[in-house]
């Protein structure tokens, strides 16, 4: 059995001999580099002659990193079938995971998204290009922030998971434009001009939108046993959105 603390190539390096098998190892330059390969000696010949032989065993390799893709795909599976979650919501959301959050975040290791990197992805999506509907266009800070929530939750996955130590979102400094409503309601003439070239039946559904203040989709929900003509009702239990009936907005 030997171990010495040899220099070739301006640095000092362990070489280890016992039973045949055979190491060099690269430790350092300069006395910090010597020091640690004295010391590195020690240890390791107090090991070989306790029969401890594991510094010829060869090192493990490093598991690969999860990457954000990997995390948001599990999110995307997952976050459904432990929640419940509006249709329209969840297609929002992996709408947005899909065209914006894995092109931009998806094959970096999940430990390398930090609040900076969110910031940036911030910066980049509020400028011209930013929107992937609107060719040249910024993304709308409504879309935005809904996207910025899945995000969230995405990243919640990773700190639930111990893939990060904390979610990098709460250190984000972000704030959408304030919301400013620009309603122009039709005038009684204009109304009247609407219901006058709409078909009959369609013009009294347009009635009924206009004089109740429904939604689009709640008005397009209506079925005739939400309506009681005599009383002159209309109770609203149902929206239509993208081709399929839900919940109300607020659920009620």
């Amino acid at each position: 059995m030997a171990v010495k603390v040899i220099t070739w190539k301006g640095a000092y390096w362990l070489d280890v001999v016992h039973k045949g098998q055979r190491k060099r190892k690269r430790v350092g330059t300069g006395k910090t580099g010597k020091k640690a390969a004295q010391l590195a000696a020690v240890k390791i010949a107090a090991q070989l002659a306790e029969g401890n032989t594991s510094v010829f065993t060869p090192a493990a390799e490093p598991e690969p990193a999860v990457t954000f893709a990997e995390v948001a795909q599990e999110w995307l599976q997952k976050y459904p079938a432990l929640h419940s979650v509006r249709p329209n919501t969840l297609d929002n959301y992996r709408s947005f995971v899909d065209r914006h959050l894995i092109p931009y975040f998806g094959v970096n290791p999940i430990t390398a998204i930090t609040h900076a990197t969110i910031e940036d992805f911030i910066e980049a999506k509020r400028r011209p290009g930013g929107s992937i509907r609107f060719q040249g266009k910024a993304l709308s800070d409504a879309s935005l922030r809904t996207g910025l929530r899945a995000l969230r939750l995405v990243l919640r996955r990773a700190v639930r998971r111990g893939l990060l130590p904390a979610n990098p979102m709460n250190e984000v400094e972000w704030r959408g434009q304030p919301h400013i409503e620009n309603v122009d309601p039709f005038t009684p003439e204009e109304l009247r001009a609407i219901l006058h070239a709409a078909p009959p039946a369609f013009a009294t559904l347009v009635r009924l939108w206009a004089q109740a203040g429904m939604r689009a989709g709640e008005v397009c929900g209506l079925q005739w046993q939400d309506v009681d003509v005599e009383a002159g009702t209309a109770l609203v239990r149902r929206t239509w959105s993208r081709q399929r009936l839900g919940p109300t907005k607020t659920r009620r």
